[in-house]
């Protein structure tokens, strides 16, 4: 299994390993060459999220490992989480489609930054969860009549629901019907934050 370093250090870029990825058409290839296979695999069959992932990341790493000696930077990660989760972005931008009232009341249209913020929320997450060994599962997504965007995990009596804004975003946790003992709440701005409410998820 591939060692994968936490997702804040990579911005450091990976050690010993040039340029990001955008800056030349051979890394360009590549990225065309990595995406073709994963695309062509529906999402949730034979592998898993996590083994797609890590299938994608070490081709990437073997590219970068070769001659040209180049470094992985957090653009290049984020590229293949984009590709791993399209299912999901694609979700995303559906909601840009909702109008005003989309609820048959008057729930305001999911607004354009918020909208943004939960793509770029989601993708970070799903790198806060590979940096557990855990796998990925796909959220239901929607949104508030205030205008965020809804992600909705459930596993067993345990749900979790993250409401993100335009520059935020926050979680509701839920094991059962009282809303005093059995739920809670707070920021979900934190990797530290996320990755226990994906422990407590799954666990």
């Amino acid at each position: 299994m591939i060692n994968v370093l936490p997702s804040e250090k990579y911005g450091i870029h990976i050690p010993g390993v040039g340029v990001s990825s955008s800056t030349s058409q051979a890394s360009n290839e590549f990225y065309h060459d990595m995406r073709n296979p994963i695309k062509e695999e529906p999402s949730g069959t034979s592998m898993s999220y996590k083994a797609r992932y890590q299938n994608a990341l070490r081709s990437l790493m073997g590219f970068y490992q070769g001659p040209t000696r180049r470094e992985i930077s957090i653009e290049d990660v984020k590229e293949v989480v984009k590709v791993i989760i399209r299912d999901t972005l694609r979700d995303l931008h559906d909601l840009l489609s909702w109008g005003e009232g989309w609820n048959g009341y008057d729930a305001c249209a999911p607004r354009y930054d918020a909208v943004i913020h939960a793509m770029n929320w989601v993708n970070q997450f799903f790198l806060d969860v590979m940096d557990l060994d855990e796998d990925w599962i796909r959220p239901n997504i929607t949104a508030s009549g205030d205008g965020e965007v809804v992600f909705g995990w459930r596993r067993g009596p345990k749900r979790l629901t993250i409401y993100v804004g335009e520059k935020s975003a926050e979680y509701v946790q839920a094991w059962g019907i009282d809303m005093e003992k059995d739920m809670d709440d707070g920021d979900a701005d934190l990797t530290s934050t996320r990755q226990s409410l994906w422990k407590w998820l799954v666990g």
